[in-house]
């Protein structure tokens, strides 16, 4: 008498859905260095404080502050003839300013270049809970993604989709562009005008292995 031969397994499927979110920065800074040069470091600070003191109290007025970043005491020199020639001391200073309300960037930007702010940089960023949140929502859709194509596969062969079995999660990806401002000087007379921030994204990807029924 012949054995019975072992019921074939229906197969599975495995499939990987993506999915994204897109978020506006919630965040500028905008970093604010000043310098000054003279034959003495006391001299050399004195120069540095007359532009970054001011540019502190300016901040103070819009209920604002600043963070130190940068600070550097030296003594320059530049070869002449090829000799080396002292040029004095360099004083310099970075200060940050951190805002949550984007449209005071450029008011901030002008105030450090009319206090003679030897560079100013703007970049928006995004604040953690925002990246999170636009993290989960793309991993929502990228299960849902891979779902859809699960179940457009089953019914092309004739079958039902079944239980997920495996679940994989891809690494997070994220498009951040960076917006800048250039010289300072620029921007003197006039309050300059900072763009708001271009959309970001976050994406996700997530494989999923599926068992089959048949019909």
């Amino acid at each position: 008498m012949l054995a019975a031969l072992p019921a074939l397994a229906t197969p599975q499927i495995s499939v990987t859905g993506y999915g994204w979110a897109e978020y506006l920065p919630d965040r500028m800074a905008v970093t604010a260095t000043f310098e000054a040069l003279a034959p003495a470091p006391a001299q050399a600070l004195a120069r540095l404080a007359n532009s970054s003191n001011p540019f502190l109290e300016g901040l103070k007025e819009l209920g604002l502050n600043a963070s130190l970043t940068g600070f550097s005491l030296e003594a320059v020199h530049s070869y002449e003839s090829g000799s080396k020639v002292f040029k004095g001391y360099r004083a310099r200073m970075s200060l940050r300013v951190v805002l949550t309300d984007l449209e005071l960037a450029g008011e901030v930007a002008s105030l450090a270049a009319r206090c003679g702010a030897k560079e100013v940089n703007a970049y928006a960023y995004p604040s953690k809970g925002l990246v999170e949140r636009a993290y989960l929502e793309a991993l929502e859709m990228a299960a849902r993604d891979a779902k859809l194509r699960a179940e457009a596969v089953a019914k092309g062969l004739g079958l039902a989709l079944g239980e997920p079995v495996r679940i994989e999660i891809g690494k997070a990806y994220w498009w951040p562009p960076v917006r800048a401002l250039g010289e300072a000087g620029k921007a003197y007379k006039a309050a300059v005008t900072i763009p708001a921030p271009a959309k970001e994204r976050a994406e996700a990807w997530v494989t999923v292995t599926f068992t089959t029924l048949k019909k």
